[in-house]
């Protein structure tokens, strides 16, 4: 069986809502009323809302992964630059004050 994507459910629920009302005085006496049919739209509104929030907060995690892998680069860089300055200047035997357990 396939899964149906967001936009499959949605556009199944768009149609079976806008029969429903079109053919709701068949349906009443199963329970279906306009009350029935404003949550059923409601719903449907609900679920489109909250995916939009949705996909702003994936964007947002995007750009702010992005964010973080560019400042981890930097670090690691400066880190880097770091090492060889000490490397340079502090005797083998300190390096472990530092971090640096290389032994070159």
């Amino acid at each position: 069986m396939l899964r149906r994507t967001f936009a499959e459910k949605m556009n199944n629920a768009k149609v079976k809502a806008g029969a429903m009302r079109r053919r709701q005085a068949e349906l009443a006496n199963r329970g279906v009323d306009i009350a029935y049919l404003d949550d059923y739209d409601n719903l449907i509104a609900t679920s489109e809302a909250r995916n939009n929030e949705q996909e702003a907060l994936k964007a947002a995690l995007k750009a702010k992964t992005k964010e973080v892998d560019t400042a981890l680069k930097a670090m690691e860089q400066k880190g880097s630059e770091s090492d060889t300055v000490i490397k340079m200047n502090i005797p083998r035997e300190e390096w472990v004050e530092f971090g640096i357990t290389a032994k070159r």
